[in-house]
């Protein structure tokens, strides 16, 4: 198979990885009934296309703090996730990216870890 385009570093990779992992979750959540969590990567994604490729400690930041999501996401009580401003009264704790995951156990809104320090 011959590989196209240029050589990925290994954060592109992990990113990559990461993304191609949520897009997994969001189609069996689609499956469940839920909202797509694809959505909010493809923003998250797109909002952080910016940061400078040296910026190595910001990117292995995000790369963990999409890990956790991932890791939220994957619950079983979660069945997907709803972006602020796509529908009612969606919380967000002040951040950029208001997004929050959505409980079908409980049938109420879950923080999504998106605006956590770490």
């Amino acid at each position: 198979m011959a590989r196209r385009g240029p050589k990925l570093s290994g954060l592109q990779r992990q990113v990559l990885s990461l993304y191609r992992s949520v897009l997994r979750v969001s189609r069996a959540k689609e499956q469940a009934g839920g909202e797509s969590l694809a959505a909010y990567a493809r923003q998250e994604l797109d909002s952080n296309r910016g940061i400078d490729r040296k910026d190595i400690q910001r990117i292995e930041h995000l790369i963990r703090k999409g890990r956790r999501q991932l890791d939220l996401f994957q619950a079983s009580e979660v069945t997907g996730i709803r972006l602020a401003g796509s529908s009612s009264s969606s919380s967000s704790s002040g951040g950029s990216s208001g997004g929050s995951a959505t409980s079908s156990a409980a049938g109420e809104g879950m923080a999504a870890a998106s605006n956590a320090p770490g």
